[in-house]
């Protein structure tokens, strides 16, 4: 004769609503307490199959004075004759639409913007803004386009913007109602 059957291993549904995440319906001792081997230090997980394996230094840690943080308030300014990253920015932004604008205005379609503008009374604002925003399509467009070479991708953005720049112009300078 035998024993009485051990009780059945704890399912996965009875540990899942366990108070004790370890406590199943009965709890015996393992006949072979074995324990889990060691994961390999060096084994990646399946989804690192794709990508390399990189080698990352250990940081050296910073050397710490006083606990606490640190918050510097008063930035030291910028030098004179060096101009920041913004103002550099600014003002090749400014040359880069003031060229267009000024070329815009040369070949015709500044004047013609601003009498179209002129006869639209009232509603010229919403129109010249709707004039900017359809000409902001191409100059938004174009760049991103893979045929374009990439050394003439600066001329063809600029050209695109000429449009865009010129309509600016005439809406702030010569749009009935307009604060300018």
């Amino acid at each position: 004769m035998t024993g009485p059957e051990p009780p059945p291993a704890p399912d996965w549904w009875d540990r899942l609503y366990a108070d004790d995440p370890d406590a199943g319906p009965a709890k015996h001792p393992d006949p072979d307490p074995c324990p889990d081997p060691r994961p390999d230090a060096g084994a990646r997980p399946w989804w690192a199959v794709l990508h390399p394996v990189r080698q990352h230094p250990e940081p050296e840690p910073a050397p710490r004075d006083d606990p606490g943080v640190h918050i510097t308030i008063n930035q030291p300014p910028p030098h004179p004759e060096q101009p920041d990253g913004r103002r550099r920015a600014r003002i090749r932004w400014l040359i880069y639409h003031g060229a267009g604008a000024g070329v815009g205005w040369l070949i015709g379609f500044g004047p013609a913007v601003s009498a179209w503008l002129g006869t639209l009374g009232t509603t010229a604002p919403a129109a010249g803004i709707g004039l900017c925003l359809i000409a902001c399509i191409p100059a938004a467009w174009l760049p991103g386009l893979p045929f374009i070479p990439p050394p003439l991708r600066p001329a063809t953005v600029w050209l695109a913007r000429i449009p865009l720049a010129t309509a600016a112009l005439a809406l702030a300078l010569h749009a009935p109602g307009t604060v300018i």
